[in-house]
């Protein structure tokens, strides 16, 4: 028995045309890239945490990835302190570590993890 597998490119191209001409985005990839994205702003915000931490990293990248640290070696942000980051408008993955202030635990833990929407010109303080 001999099986025969056969693909049309023209039902594929119909559906690909018709999501542009409705304007259809994947929100799993960035609104836009390169020098023209529209800029916008993270900030994480220690302050809106219920209890006192310390954040030692800032793993943010586009959905779908992972980032190293964006913070520098060495760099935390304390309690009641937060830090800017310009991004490009689109979706990400954010994820802090750090640990409660006066925790017994040793190991730093995660404290905030979630994909984020960042439309452009907005400014999104974490965590919320």
């Amino acid at each position: 028995m001999t099986l025969t597998w056969s693909f049309s490119w023209k039902p594929a191209a119909a559906i690909l045309g018709a999501m542009i001409l409705a304007g259809c985005e994947n929100p799993a990839q960035p609104l836009k890239s390169g020098p023209e994205a529209s800029a916008a702003q993270l900030v994480v915000d220690t302050s809106l945490f219920k209890n006192d931490v310390r954040v030692k990293d800032v793993n943010l990248g586009k959905c779908g990835t992972r980032t190293p640290d964006r913070l520098p070696r060495g760099e935390v942000i304390s309690p009641g302190q937060s830090r800017s980051f310009a991004v490009d408008a689109g979706c990400y993955n954010i994820l802090l570590v750090g640990r409660e202030v006066g925790s017994l635990n040793p190991l730093d833990v995660w404290l905030y993890s979630k994909e984020i929407q960042i439309a452009p010109g907005e400014v999104l303080r974490v965590p919320m």
